[in-house]
């Protein structure tokens, strides 16, 4: 035994002297942005000669580790870190334990102006790719939007989601400030494409300073350049156009790009068609806003051009202003009013083929008079900078809604009238603190809101006769529902970054109280009073969760690893007063999630994902009493259990591109599984909907594959954007007392080029294929098989830099099997003449010039078949004046 031990006790003195002699240098070496620079060359030399010792590089983090030879360990030293297009640093050791940091600033080379103009058309610094917008720019292009949808690599979609090779912006900055709030098509609408410099892609965008470097992120943003001239004074455009049959234009927008201020604001009116509520849309969070209890369903033609079918009246004031201090600190005011009146008018028939063998079916015509009066405002006070992070807003939005619906349903005339008014405050802060140690951060966040949103929805005469008034007829029914909530959400976290290791605990609290009263009246004649039918909800829900979440992060080299595993503690009650309806639950859950991003070669990426979740009834999937949601439909959840069910989602991406040679694509697919333990069953009548839960279990699973390709040809001066997807669902049904199962296969198939045979010409291509196939095993049911083809082209002329000319086509057809092919063709052209001194564009425009004026739209889904006719907007001819003042 004292053998063992001497010769232990000399394997650890060797072991002791080897490590000591062996000394060894960490260190981190980040560009000006603090972002990490992967593959810089390390050196340790001599200060008194400057000659090398030894040398290593940086991992993808940027982190380095060099040794330091027994024999050089008492002189004096220092680590110079070089690396292709940023210039040389160097910093002295004076302790050999402390981390070693060094900024590289980016090297500027002026290059001969004459080589710049013909040849620099993207340029790629660590991770941000700047794209030179007079590449892709002509004359035609009127603003932002329709210079980026010619980029390689960017998408965007017919509701302004831009995308980068595959994956969804989570910023939109102008010269580097977040001026919108998420709310980018304002900017995509509004900013002049000839004011555009430069269109940036930050690939790895980290919006919080602070964090760059600790907390990775795998999303892009966009970051618009302006020009020079445009940032120097106010950009203001007006346009005012009229024309025939009675139809009207008009807006104005003010704008600065001012390094201390910023501003986008905008007045349009118009009755042609366009929806300026597009122009609201927040991409990044859902604002809040909660979602009313009943909605008239409103049947529109999907993939047809709103302008086509929408008959509507609005006008709109939108302000985004953002003040900038010395200090950093930015003041930012985000408001808009809009008033928009929607006449609508469609017909549609519905077939439902039931298990039983039965069909059911809905013969409707509508005739809608949608108005909306719509106030929402921002104020956000906020400091970003790479030593602090702090972020204060003030959220306020009341809207008004009134929605009548004249409906001829199946030879009876019936009027639904919904009137809604829903209102939201919210106040939030949170932020980041530097915890007096390097890479040490604490993030807090803390969120409070209220909302309340009464809604009063009557039919008449009246509906559901069987269930609301013994078979009798009746004057008319009102539907009363009001939904006042309470919610906060607080959390911490901790963050510790230590080389190759991050850790991220957090801990929190959300707590959310919420009352239903809701109450069906009716009115047996004109004369009598409304009176209650007893059809109640006085439901009292309380929900709340705390939680505790660790998160590690591994980096090295190409490969980053994420490992989260919260732990939940719920504590969700109700009860129903009004009825013997109550619930609660008491429970700790736990929610892991695992991603790994490996990168290969220089510029290509592979993300793989699990998560797994539970899942909870909310408010609106536990009320016992019914409330009506339509004129034959009416819904109640009695026993659904709180805690319904689990999902399992795997998903694989992969992403190419060879930036330089702007070719780009991706491809990614994603496999869900969910189990719930209810089922939502339907009772379906020639004169009613109902919908209420079974305890069934009950599985879905969802399974998706889609990519894209994106190539710049220069030949033809165009990018080409092919894309493709496929989709299967697997669902189970409760209709009529029947259990039964559905697949669904769908296909789609997308191309788009915009090429430039000559200088004064281009064309623009664009089409879109769609297929659906849904199959049962259900005695008597029918394979439903729907195409739907959708071509958008265009010839664009250009004259002299001063003539612009368009003459476009869209094409739309849908087929199901069984019925006749529905199809519909629109022509369209416009004649634009510039005068530069002063600067005015005059337009003369024609819409529609085949005078279409019906939509029809095939569609089947599970057991349904229908088709949807839409009246669409006449033949319009426009003139326009547009001013830059």
């Amino acid at each position: 035994m004292p053998i063992r031990l001497l010769l232990f006790l000399l394997i650890l003195c060797c072991a002791t002297i080897s490590i000591a002699q062996q000394t060894t240098i960490h260190g981190k070496i980040v560009d000006s942005l603090q972002h990490p620079i992967s593959n810089a060359t390390i050196t340790l030399l001599k200060t008194s000669n400057g000659a090398g010792i030894n040398f290593a590089k940086t991992d993808s983090a940027g982190i380095f580790s060099i040794k330091i030879p027994e024999k050089w360990k008492d002189s004096a030293l220092a680590i110079k870190a070089s690396h292709t297009g940023f210039l040389k640093a160097q910093k002295e050791i004076t302790n050999l334990n402390e981390l070693v940091e060094l900024t590289l600033s980016e090297e500027v080379k002026h290059l001969e102006e004459v080589k710049v103009k013909s040849k620099v058309y993207i340029i790629q610094k660590s991770d941000t790719i700047s794209f030179n917008a007079d590449f892709f720019r002509d004359s035609s292009d009127r603003v932002l939007g329709d210079l980026i949808r010619k980029i390689p690599g960017i998408e965007v979609s017919d509701n302004g989601v831009i995308k980068y090779n595959g994956k969804e912006l989570n910023q939109f900055y102008i010269e580097g400030d977040d001026l919108l709030d998420g709310k980018y098509n304002i900017a995509t609408n509004n900013i002049p494409s000839k004011d555009v410099d430069k269109v940036e892609v930050i690939e790895h965008n980290q919006h919080i300073k602070m964090l760059n470097g600790i907390v990775q992120s795998n999303q892009p943003a966009l970051n618009i350049r302006l020009k020079d001239r445009s940032k120097l004074k106010w950009i203001n455009n007006a346009e005012i156009g009229g024309g025939t049959p009675s139809r009207y234009n008009i807006s104005a927008n003010a704008m600065a790009f001012k390094p201390k201020f910023k501003a986008i604001n905008v007045v349009k009116a118009n009755n042609v068609g366009n929806d300026l509520s597009d122009e609201l849309i927040s991409h990044f969070s859902n604002d809040g806003i909660a979602d009313p209890m009943i909605g008239i369903a409103q049947s529109r033609p999907v993939g047809i051009s709103k302008n086509r079918y929408l008959f509507n009246k609005n006008h709109m004031v939108n302000l985004n202003d953002m003040l900038k201090f010395h200090s950093g600190t930015t003041l930012r005011l985000n408001a808009y009013y809009l008033h928009d009146e929607q006449p609508f008018q469609s017909s549609s028939t519905t077939t439902y083929y039931l298990p039983s063998g039965d069909t059911v079916g809905y013969n409707e015509i509508a005739k809608n008079r949608m108005q909306i009066n719509h106030l929402q405002a921002t104020i956000t006070l906020n400091n970003n900078s790479e030593k602090k992070y702090f972020n204060e807003s003030i959220f306020t939005d009341i809207s008004t809604t009134k929605n009548p619906v004249n409906i001829r349903t199946n030879g009876v005339q019936l009027l639904e009238n919904l009137r809604t008014n829903l209102n939201t405050f919210s106040h939030s802060i949170n932020g980041v603190l530097n915890l007096g140690r390097k890479n040490h951060i604490l993030n807090y966040s803390s969120d409070i809101s209220y909302s309340r949103n009464p809604q009063n929805f009557s039919v008449q005469p009246g509906w559901l006769q069987d269930i609301l008034n013994d078979s009798l007829d009746y004057h008319q029914s009102i539907q009363m529902t009001n939904i006042p909530t309470l919610t906060t959400t607080n959390n911490i976290s901790f963050i510790i970054k230590n080389g190759y290791w991050t850790f991220n605990n957090k801990i929190g609290f959300d707590y959310t109280h919420s009352k239903l009263n809701s109450d069906i009246f009716i009115q047996q004649n004109e004369t009598n009073s409304s009176q209650s039918t007893g059809i109640q909800n006085k439901l009292n829900w309380n929900k709340s969760d705390g939680y505790a979440q660790s998160s590690v992060q591994f980096e090295k080299d190409r490969s980053r690893i994420n490992i989260y595993f919260p732990i939940h503690y719920y504590n969700i009650n109700y009860k129903n007063e009004s009825i013997d309806n109550h619930d609660k639950l008491n429970n700790i859950f736990i929610a892991p999630y695992f991603s790994y991003n490996l990168k290969i070669a220089k510029e290509h990426e592979l993300i793989a994902n699990y998560q797994f979740n539970n899942i909870f009834s909310e408010l609106d999937q536990v009320y016992g009493a019914g409330i009506m949601q339509s004129y034959r439909s009416i819904n109640s959840y009695y026993g659904t259990p709180l805690k319904n069910g689990y999902t399992n989602k795997y998903s694989l991406g992969f992403a190419y591109k060879k930036t330089l040679k702007m070719f780009f694509w991706n491809i990614n697919s994603s496999y869900t599984t969910t189990h719930r333990y209810f089922i939502y069953a339907s009772t379906i009548t020639n004169t009613s909907y109902q919908v209420s839960t079974l305890p069934i279990g009950n599985n879905l699973r969802n399974f998706s594959l889609d990519g894209s390709i994106s190539k710049y040809l220069f030949p033809l001066k165009t990018n080409i954007t092919l894309s493709s997807g496929l989709g299967q669902s697997k669902v189970q049904q409760y209709q009529n007392g029947f259990l039964f199962a559905t697949s669904n296969w769908s296909n789609n198939y997308g191309i788009e080029l915009n090429p430039r045979p000559a200088d004064w010409l281009r064309i623009d291509i664009k089409a879109n294929y769609y297929t659906s196939n849904s199959t049962s095993k259900a005695s008597g049911y029918e394979d439903q098989k729907t195409s739907q083809f959708k071509q958008n082209s265009a010839l664009n002329f250009i004259f002299f830099k001063r003539i612009t000319a368009q003459l476009g086509s869209e094409y739309y057809a849908s087929y199901l099997n069984g019925q006749n092919l529905a199809h519909c063709f629109f022509l369209d052209a416009y004649l634009n003449y510039r005068i530069y001194k002063p600067d005015i564009n005059l337009r003369f425009s024609c819409t529609n010039l085949a005078n279409e004026r019906n939509f029809t739209v095939l569609n089947a889904s599970a057991n349904i078949i229908s088709a949807s006719n839409y009246l669409l907007q006449p033949r319009m001819f426009i003139l326009s004046a547009g001013f830059r003042f």
